[in-house]
């Protein structure tokens, strides 16, 4: 009878360091292949999400700059005197600059997008613009 309980005692011990060794209950060596790690994470816990956060553009403004006190410029649709004028802006109008040069690829407030000579329109700040969802 010794033998016998000793034997079943031996047994559990060995069940139990095998449980412990592979992971989940129920898992085995065989349900893995070599070298991939075993989740021993529960079906009820969710992962861990975290959102991207964006980071906002770094974006250069200038200000129409004639030197009168109501100083009119023309907004071009190319960069050169022989473009097209699209808008007249006026002294003191905050435009972003979307690529820099000596003709300014430049955003009215209104989203209107051009080019000013940067001789009329010299960089004021670099700004922070608001991120858009």
């Amino acid at each position: 009878m010794k033998k016998i309980i000793s034997s079943v005692i031996l047994l559990l011990l060995a069940s139990l360091a095998c449980s412990l060794t592979t992971g989940a209950p129920g898992a085995s060596l065989a349900d893995t292949s070599a070298g991939e790690a075993v989740n021993n994470t529960p079906a009820d816990v969710p992962p861990i999400v975290r959102p991207a956060t964006a980071l906002p553009a770094l974006q250069a403004v200038c200000a129409v700059s004639t030197g009168l006190a109501n100083g009119d410029v023309n907004l071009r649709a190319c960069a050169g005197a022989h473009c097209p004028v699209l808008q007249i802006v006026t002294e003191r109008q905050e435009l972003t600059i979307i690529t820099a040069g000596e003709w300014n690829q430049v955003q009215t407030a209104e989203g209107l997008t051009g080019f000013i000579h940067s001789k009329y329109c010299p960089v004021i700040s670099p700004t922070r613009e608001e991120t858009k969802p």
